[in-house]
């Protein structure tokens, strides 16, 4: 379902309904552009390690994944995209050095 903003605001709970009984994703635009999506939640009653698991999958499959970020004392949980290994085989601070010798200054 695709809505204007301005209508979102002012229906906001008739959407939420309609988005509880149908469980059909809205679209949020602002002048015809998309700038959210909402979508049902899932349900309560799965544990916390099952709603990770199912999080992780989900991000996976937008091509994110979920990290502690290293930090040992598990600071914030954050969203970093899965790395993705160029396909010249060169690491990256080689890339970026061909990169900047390639570029006129």
């Amino acid at each position: 379902m695709k809505v204007k903003v301005g209508e979102f605001k002012a229906h906001l709970s008739k959407y939420l309904r309609q988005l509880r009984e149908s469980k059909e994703p809205i679209e949020v635009c602002m002048r015809e552009e998309p700038v959210a999506y909402l979508t049902a939640a899932k349900d309560p009653e799965l544990s916390d390690g099952e709603k990770r698991a199912e999080l992780q999958r989900d991000l996976a499959e937008a091509g994110l994944a979920l990290t502690r970020h290293g930090l040992p004392d598990g600071g914030p949980t954050g969203f970093l995209p899965r790395p993705v290994r160029a396909g010249d085989t060169r690491t990256d601070l080689e890339t970026v050095r061909r990169m900047r010798e390639e570029k006129p200054y």
